[in-house]
């Protein structure tokens, strides 16, 4: 293998109920005057004379009462025209209005407000969560069920609520709004957790395989089947090419690729043109040394205990300084010790060509296949174990990397995890290159690799710092 040099760089509607009430109260005989406090049991007299009251005379004849009966209603009218007298002498000089008794209707009117509210308040939110439903149509099926079943739930709740019993407290709009906005909130937490679940089942390197090459000019993929895609803009293509044929106008080659990891949406330009990874490859290698020999291979969900005893101090202390120094020498040495514990095995676990392993250290790949390990190694970091973490922390504390100098400034960015390679010789062995993670404070990771064989100089380190600058620019479009 030829010697190689890496180098850092720098008004109101209970008008007609009161007037039907009023009109009831007239031609009721026996009903006193309307006092200005209620008598005691003006609530049981009221629900003894009014046929809507109970739900058994809704659909019984009326029957003439019982000479016992009739002395007994006689009995109580006149205990409470006495009681009603005495209140009213002794509220007179305050002048204060007869109480309005609101009829069974009214009450009813008065319930469908706070329902159409809370209907309202759901549609906001549920439009929040809209958001997330687009992805597919099996994961909008999925998430129009949940929020259906929301709305109806609300609406039973409240319908449930429009016929109380006399003694029942009226829920307040405040209440009905503050139920409904709390549903349709946690309706809109599930429909993102349900569609990025999906979108997570969806990176797979058969899904990564298949997409296009893009080998003639930068195009848009998406990862998740049936998912359509939007079309870089006139401006963000013409930036992107002229950024990459900064590179290309020299005479060398160029593959990149950007992805999503939180919708499966990416760009690619020559995903399938291998050109020499020099260290970058190390970056891979250090999830293979912690996932297989540290992790036993396990998959957990974040939070859970480590499926293996982690790496071991040895390998450890070869691991910091191949993947934060990019040491040479510590590579080689792990390399020779652990290739033959299952590094074929894992690289078919990523969908790469196993047979890479054997040309040389530092092999030739491409753009597609340094996205396939990145996208392994991701998946690996996500389950959170105390050797995935450490792995995690020593991407962040590379010496050198490209698409840190060029997105790391960019607002919303907060850590950039990658491993570069970087080397000058002979054509076989001269490579310019950088791939890993782009971890933003609203929570979207993105998967970037940039793959060159240009020399390792400070021209074409600026440049390819300035590819990377004008991929992220493109992002939005995979939203």
């Amino acid at each position: 293998m030829a010697s190689m040099n890496e180098n850092d760089i720098p008004a109101n509607k209970h008008n007609e109920a009161e007037a039907a009430t009023a009109n009831k109260t007239e031609q009721t005989a026996t009903a006193p005057s309307a006092p200005t406090t209620q008598p005691p049991d003006a609530a049981a007299e009221e629900k003894a004379t009014d046929p809507e009251a109970s739900p058994d005379e809704e659909t019984t004849e009326p029957q003439a009462p019982s000479d016992e009966a009739a002395n007994k209603s006689e009995a109580a009218s006149s205990e409470n025209s006495e009681a009603a007298s005495s209140n009213i002498e002794g509220s007179a000089s305050e002048n204060a209005p007869a109480e309005e008794f609101v009829s069974e209707d009214a009450q009813l009117t008065s319930y469908a407000a706070p329902f159409a509210q809370a209907k309202e308040t759901a549609i906001v939110y549920l439009k929040k969560a809209a958001r997330f439903i687009g992805l597919n149509k099996k994961a909008s099926a999925v998430a129009a069920a949940v929020a259906l079943c929301v709305v109806v739930g609300i609406g039973a709740a409240v319908s449930a609520s429009t016929k109380p019993q006399p003694s029942s407290p009226i829920p307040s709009n405040t209440f009905v709004q503050q139920a409904a906005k709390t549903a349709a909130s946690d309706t809109e937490a599930h429909a993102g957790k349900a569609a990025a679940g999906f979108v997570s089942q969806s990176l797979t390197p058969a899904a990564l395989n298949s997409i296009d090459s893009f080998a003639s000019a930068p195009g848009t993929f998406s990862l998740v089947e049936g998912e359509e895609t939007a079309q870089l803009s006139d401006d963000q293509l013409a930036a992107l090419t002229d950024a990459a044929q900064g590179i290309e106008n020299g005479g060398h080659t160029i593959g990149f690729a950007l992805i999503n990891l939180n919708t499966g949406k990416g760009i690619g330009y020559n995903l399938d043109s291998r050109v020499y990874g020099a260290s970058s490859f190390k970056g891979p290698y250090g999830a293979y040394l912690c996932q297989h020999l540290g992790d036993a291979d396990a998959t957990y969900p974040a939070g859970a205990e480590a499926a293996g005893a982690g790496v071991s101090s040895s390998i450890d202390s070869l691991l910091q300084p191949m993947i934060i120094d990019s040491d040479n020498n510590a590579f080689s040495s792990l390399r020779n010790s652990y290739d033959s514990s299952g590094f074929a095995e894992w690289l078919s676990s990523c969908g790469v060509d196993s047979s890479i392993m054997h040309d040389t250290h530092f092999p030739r790949y491409s753009a597609r296949e340094s996205a396939l390990l990145w996208l392994h190694t991701y998946q690996y970091l996500e389950t959170d174990t105390p050797t995935a973490q450490h792995l995690a922390s020593l991407y962040a504390q590379t010496n050198v990397s490209f698409i840190r100098a060029g997105v790391g400034s960019v607002d919303g960015v907060e850590t950039v995890r990658n491993k570069a390679g970087w080397c000058a010789s002979g054509a076989r062995f001269t490579g310019l290159c950088d791939a890993g993670l782009i971890e933003c404070a609203d929570g979207t990771t993105y998967l970037m690799s940039t793959m060159t064989n240009a020399p390792d100089d400070s021209l074409y380190t600026v440049r390819l710092s300035n590819l990377a600058n004008a991929l992220f620019a493109c992002r939005d479009a995979l939203d």
